[in-house]
This record gives structure tokens, sequence and C-alpha cells, in this order.
């Protein structure tokens, strides 16, 4: 009787019914499909990195306060630090020209308690402070 050579299996199914044929003819020889050393570094790499949680929304560290430049847009500034957790909108009038002020608040993510405070004049980033 003639040996049948080595398969490669590469379903649960298949692997079964190969077994099973190859035990009803005398032989059982299975061969897994072979891993590329590249995807098992990849693998382990995975599993060894820790996850990391997003940051809080609307939070900053002092590291990314100091980034934040007066003179900067708003669009530059949500760019680079992200979303505030709060804004407030004012408008007024002095001599028939209206100015728009906003303010953004951002927690302070390094401290218990403590946040950020950037203002904006006509939508440039003229003040910033820490309460």
């Amino acid at each position: 009787m003639k040996t049948p050579p080595a398969m490669k299996i590469t379903s649960g199914l298949a692997a079964l019914a190969a077994v099973g044929l190859l035990a009803a003819c005398g032989t059982a020889t299975v061969t897994a499909p072979a891993t590329s050393a590249k995807s098992e570094a990849a693998a382990k790499a995975k599993a060894s990195k820790p996850k990391t949680k997003a940051p809080p929304k609307g939070s900053l560290t002092f590291a990314q306060y100091k980034t934040v430049h007066t003179g900067m847009t708003k669009a530059q500034v949500r760019t680079l630090v992200g979303a505030p957790k709060d804004k407030d909108y004012t408008e007024s009038e002095l001599l028939g020209e209206t100015t728009k002020l906003e303010t953004w608040t951002y927690t302070n993510r390094g401290e218990q308690f403590g946040a950020f405070v950037l203002s904006f004049t006509d939508g440039r980033l003229d003040s910033k402070g820490s309460v």
C-alpha cells in the first residue's frame, strides 16, 4: 500500500476529513500551516503592549498647555490640543465696533483640581491662564 503525501490543511473541517481519510488508509500524517517569524513577532509585540486609555475629552496636560501661543487661530488650537470641555461666547459693542469673545476651558489632566482657560478675541487666542 502506498503512503499518501503529507497534506497542508487550512480549515478545521478539512483537517478532520483528512485525518479520517488518512486513518482509513493506515497513515495519519497532517502538517499545520507554517507561520512566518514576522507574524509571530507581531503577535508577541501586540500581546506585550499595554493598553492605554484615551485621555478624557476636554483635558490638557501642562506640556500641551505650553504649546499653545497667543495669536493662534481657534482651528490651530483645536488641532493642537483638541476640543475644550466648555465654551463661553460673548459679544460686545463699543463705539460701533462688535468684538466676539470666546473662552475655552480644559480640565488639568496632571492635577486633581484646576483648569486651563484660553480666551479668543475675533477668532484668535489673545490670552491663556490657569485657575
